[in-house]
């Protein structure tokens, strides 16, 4: 299926199909190029945007009544009193639950699919709407009835593949692994968290690099987590600097880790910070516009928090299209694949496959960077790559956003700028990859059949067939003639697209019969290749014969 639209309805803020598969009009790839020399505007980028459900807490410990409130925070933007401002989203109104807001305790952004998952406090793996906050259950953890004071499921974290794992800070301490991929989610049991043999209370997790961190709540410190048996691990030592009840941790796109803590004392807000592993210290980057209820604010109804999730969301949109050269076009009905990475086409098993002439449509990546890369295909090359995008409203300045790249490995690395918005592909960078026909070349004879008598000569007319602009010298040679027979051609070598004359000498003393001559023209490391039929007479047998059988 192929959807097009106009290069005019392609503006910022117009939404467009997220299905990856799409493909959109390319009229205006031959324009890219001349945005190249524009360079970034100063002050054109988009800040992270960090998504955390805020809970008031009115009514005690997993209330249906608490309200609980999806928000996003633009970390970009100017503290006022010191203190970050949250914008709304909507409520997290569980689908087809009566009007109860889902108590999301963990959230984790799927760059791959682009779904924020949710986890409540009572284990039901939910995803979680960035327009509205509204929250579809997927998934009901079978460990505990949904009543149990058991459940306190407070961490989500995503693999980067396909795979979510979530902790519970009550009960057990269960790490769970839920597998994303073909079919409903499944959850498989990993082992409760422990350390010694004592089980430790996680409320916030996140996955990176191959490695699982949490929050530990008992000790205020960043651990990790094995994801083979849950077993915890001090890697940064035992106790964090700097923060007062340690609560969800997220880390930004650049790898940053933040985390959200307590400021103790029931008249301060929570605080938002960023971690040093090296010296294992948290630096307050702000305050946050609402309470945690664990030390002395219980019930107090005044927007308390409560370790509700933290994360990242949709971090940035490419899309790529591909364009075919006007002065050496590729096939129109060509279809082409590339890998993108950090998102859901990272891998050549799974490419993204693009047509001529067409776009993907926007494809959920992490920034600040993507790195995209199109598969070999015989006969064509790619002779330009561009990538625009725009700024944010209202300025939406065309920018040129192609940091590298490299023709010859069919390769670009690309900037990726932040939504300002959830959802919002206005921002989305556009990268176009033009094709054109490999430059090459191919030789024939004519004739392709050579009847020549003892002690005579005949000859044949070798074509050098130019394409994609071949312009190199091409050597003729020959091989697998009979003893007695010699060839030469003339000119040789040729340069680019033309003829040479292919002189066959039979000796007098050469065996008659059939011989297969093969031709072969070489320019660098390409050799191309056509065959001769030759068939020496005995002498005054018949006449000299260059025509064809």
């Amino acid at each position: 299926m192929t959807s097009r639209i106009t290069a005019t309805a392609k503006r910022p803020g117009r939404e467009v199909s997220r299905n990856e598969r799409f493909g959109f009009h390319l009229a205006f790839a031959a324009a890219l190029a001349l945005l190249l020399g524009a360079g970034l505007p100063s002050g054109a980028w988009a800040n992270p945007v960090l998504y955390i459900v805020t809970q008031n807490n009115i009514n005690g410990a997993n209330p249906t009544s608490d309200t609980n409130t999806l928000v996003s925070i633009d970390l970009g933007a100017p503290l006022i009193g010191g203190e970050f401002t949250a914008t709304t989203i909507g409520l997290t109104t569980l689908v087809g639950g009566g009007g109860q807001t889902a108590e999301i305790r963990g959230l984790a952004y799927d760059n791959l699919n682009g779904s924020m998952y949710g986890i409540t406090a009572q284990g039901v793996l939910v995803t979680v709407n960035l327009s509205t906050g509204a929250a579809t259950p997927i998934l009901t953890l079978p460990y505990y009835t949904q009543a149990s004071g058991e459940n306190e499921w407070s961490g989500l974290a995503f693999d980067g593949t396909e795979n979510l794992y979530a902790v519970n800070a009550y009960g057990a301490q269960e790490l769970v692994k839920i597998y994303l991929g073909s079919g409903p989610p499944t959850p498989t049991l990993v082992g409760s968290v422990t350390y010694a043999g004592t089980s430790f209370q996680i409320l916030g997790l996140y996955y990176s690099a191959g490695v699982l961190y949490g929050s530990d709540r008992t000790n205020d410190q960043i651990v990790t987590i094995s994801t083979t048996n849950a077993a915890l691990t001090f890697t940064y030592g035992s106790a964090t600097a700097g923060v007062n009840n340690l609560q969800e941790i997220s880390f930004g796109p650049t790898g940053t880790p933040y985390a959200v803590f307590d400021h103790v004392s029931t008249s301060n807000n929570a605080g938002l910070a960023t971690y040093d592993f090296s010296t294992f210290m948290a630096t307050q980057i702000g305050e946050l516009p609402f309470q945690i209820d664990f030390n002395g604010c219980g019930g107090c109804g005044n927007g308390t928090y409560g370790a509700g999730g933290l994360a990242f969301g949709p971090e940035g949109y490419v899309e790529v299209c591909k364009a075919s050269s006007p002065a050496n076009p590729v096939p129109p009905n060509g279809v082409y694949s590339f890998t993108v990475s950090g998102s859901a086409f990272s891998s050549s098993t799974n490419p993204l496959t693009v047509p001529v002439d067409e776009c993907s449509g926007p494809i959920p990546v992490s920034p600040p960077t993507a790195t995209i890369t199109e598969l070999p295909t015989a006969g064509v090359s790619v002779n330009a790559i561009t990538a625009v995008g725009y700024s944010p409203p209202p300025n939406s300045q065309e920018e040129n956003l192609l940091e590298s790249s490299n023709l010859a490995a069919q390769t670009a690395v690309v900037l990726v700028m932040p939504p300002p918005t959830a959802g919002d592909t206005s921002t989305e960078t556009i990268a176009t990859f033009t094709n054109a026909r490999s430059p090459a070349f191919n030789v024939s004879a004519s004739p392709a059949a050579v009847s020549v008598a003892q002690g005579n000569v005949g000859t044949s007319v070798v074509t050098v067939k130019a394409t994609g602009g071949f312009d190199s010298p091409v050597t003729l040679s020959a091989s697998g003639q009979p003893t007695g027979v010699s060839v030469g051609f003339s000119p040789n070598p040729v340069t680019g697209a033309g003829t040479s004359t292919m002189t066959i000498s039979v000796g007098s003393s050469t065996v008659p019969g059939k011989y297969k001559i093969t031709v072969e023209g070489t320019s660098g490391a390409t050799t191309e290749k056509t065959e001769v039929t030759l068939t020496v007479t005995a002498a005054g047998a018949i006449r000299v014969s260059s025509g064809p059988n």
